[in-house]
């Protein structure tokens, strides 16, 4: 802790004295950056690579996140609870891959878009951040809900109470990019282009910047994965216990989704908590270390933001309830025949057995009181291979193990 309280009170009183000494205020973002580091490759890796890698998650993000939306909104009161926070999820990627142009722009010619811009777009940035990592939590602890505690799920109100639920998320991640909102500005460069970057010079603007970083390691990235790795650890160890064969289909999804999750976002995480440390002076501070961090934030940041491309492939488009929804939408656009849509669907008997059956296994879990589902429910489920029908599978064999523990 000295050493902490060291570091802060000399970040301050430097502060302090450069602007006693600079009574005009022309200060540069530049001058806080080692001069020898201008020119090398790192530069043109920057201002090359980085726009054109933003730009391609940018289009290829917005057409997976846009096409999961008019999936689950066509019918969204058929939907299951999962399926109604990963369209809140497609949103919160959505809203971060808005704010990519902008970043695409600035880094070819410097920040153009004002100081209001400057601030909405950080905040929007920050928001989408925590808002998804607060979904993904809500899925985990709705699937841990559903399939280990087999808690009713088709209740009247549900759709109600998710939407609510979102609601809450996207009002807290507001509260927590409020920092972003507040202390972004617009800093000029020596080399007459501006930057949009958070302030985190002055007594406020380090005390903002350290309340700022913790609440991104610890809010946005550290606690959601503790739960996600809870939730998704309890599922797999019932579904190992319960000795059927559609376990495998649920460990694989919860292995993916955990996965999936720390390959994108943990380097840059960890990556952004050692520049915490030098910023405090925990740790040494070189040039040379400022080069090769800069490039490190870099690169591990486009890792994290590739997670909006993989999100819909992984969440979505592997279904094939979500496969036979977007054929239906080709076919209503009049892209798709009549026959080649039977084909792919299959004909409608095979598809009206598969809703009697996901209807009456519906019944069977919001009835059942006192005793488990039937074996002959939990048959006609494993036969069938619409996804509904394996999630209520799973909603059934965890009441049934539950029950049978009891």
């Amino acid at each position: 802790m000295g050493k902490l309280r060291i570091s802060l009170e000399s970040v301050m009183n430097w502060t302090y004295e450069y602007n006693l000494t600079d009574s005009e205020g022309n200060y540069s973002y530049e001058d806080y950056l080692c001069p020898e580091a201008e020119g090398r490759p790192t530069h043109h890796f920057q201002n090359v690579l980085v726009p054109f890698t933003h730009l391609l998650i940018f289009l290829v993000g917005s057409l997976g996140n846009l096409l999961v939306i008019v999936i689950l909104w066509r019918c969204r009161r058929s939907r299951t609870s999962t399926e109604l926070f990963l369209l809140h999820f497609a949103l919160a990627n959505l809203l971060l891959l808005l704010t990519f142009p902008f970043g695409v722009v600035e880094s070819l010619a410097g920040w153009v878009f004002g100081v209001f811009l400057c601030k909405l777009l950080s905040a929007a940035n920050r928001m989408s951040f925590y808002s998804s990592s607060f979904l993904l939590s809500c899925i985990s602890v709705d699937r841990y809900l559903a399939v280990v505690c087999a808690l009713q799920t088709f209740q009247r109100q549900r759709g109600l109470s998710i939407h609510l639920t979102c609601l809450g998320i996207w009002l807290a991640s507001f509260l927590l990019a409020m920092p972003d909102l507040l202390f972004t500005e617009v800093w000029a460069q020596q080399n007459n282009l501006s930057v949009c970057y958070f302030t985190e010079y002055g007594p406020h603007g380090i005390n903002s910047w350290l309340a700022k970083r913790f609440l991104y390691h610890l809010v946005g990235f550290f606690l959601p994965l503790g739960v996600m790795g809870y939730c998704y650890t309890a599922i797999v160890r019932l579904l190992c216990q319960s000795q059927r064969l559609q376990r495998q289909k649920a460990i694989k999804v919860a292995i993916a989704v955990t996965s999936v999750f720390l390959l994108c976002w943990t380097p840059y995480n960890v990556v952004i908590f050692w520049d915490t440390l030098i910023k405090l002076e925990v740790m040494g501070k070189t040039c040379t270390v400022e080069e090769g961090l800069g490039s490190a934030i870099t690169v591990t940041e486009m890792l994290a933001y590739s997670h909006c491309c993989l999100n819909p492939i992984l969440y979505a488009f592997v279904g094939i309830r979500f496969r036979h929804d977007f054929c239906r939408i080709l076919h209503d656009l009049g892209c798709l025949s009549q026959n080649a849509l039977q084909e792919i669907l299959g004909t409608c008997r095979i598809e009206s057995s598969t809703e009697t059956n996901v209807s009456i296994v519906r019944q069977a879990v919001s009835s059942c009181s006192g005793n488990a589902v039937s074996s002959g429910v939990l048959s006609q489920l494993a036969s069938q291979k619409d996804p509904a029908g394996q999630e209520l599978q799973e909603e059934a064999l965890g009441l049934t193990w539950i029950q049978s523990r009891g």
